[in-house]
């Protein structure tokens, strides 16, 4: 084999390599939204949070789901947010933030859900509503 072949073997065997070494993270991103006077409104400055969490085949929380927020960010001024870097798995998010004076967030019952495959970027908006005390 002259030198020639052996550096374009050894090149494109060094290509195969670095393709395969591609980072498999994750992305999810969105804009958080409130109905403010009959219009839906995105929502800056609210605290988007996300936990993840480990579910059995009929869909219920299992032991040893982390229920303490793996990363928390604020949305922006046009009410976006995203996590970077995340590992495929299932996660919850939730997002509090006062609006006019008024607390409003996602329903504590029923977070947002999402499945998140290696290597895949998703979008989730999040409607955030009025929380009462009841």
């Amino acid at each position: 084999m002259t030198d020639m072949k052996r550096i374009s073997f050894l090149l494109i065997i060094l290509a195969f390599i670095f393709s395969s070494c591609e980072k498999d993270d994750a992305t999810l991103y969105g804009n958080v939204y409130a109905t403010l006077e009959g219009e839906q409104t995105a929502i800056s400055e609210s605290t988007v949070r996300i936990y993840s969490v480990k579910l059995a085949d009929d869909g219920v929380i299992q032991g040893g789901s982390n229920l303490t927020p793996i990363a928390e960010t604020t949305t922006n001024a046009e009410g976006y947010y995203s996590f970077n870097d995340l590992p495929e798995a299932n996660y919850w998010i939730t997002a509090v933030a006062t609006v006019n004076g008024e607390k409003y967030g996602t329903n504590p019952h029923a977070p947002v859900g999402v499945y998140l495959p290696s290597g895949q970027s998703e979008k989730k908006d999040i409607i955030i509503s009025e929380l009462t005390n009841n």
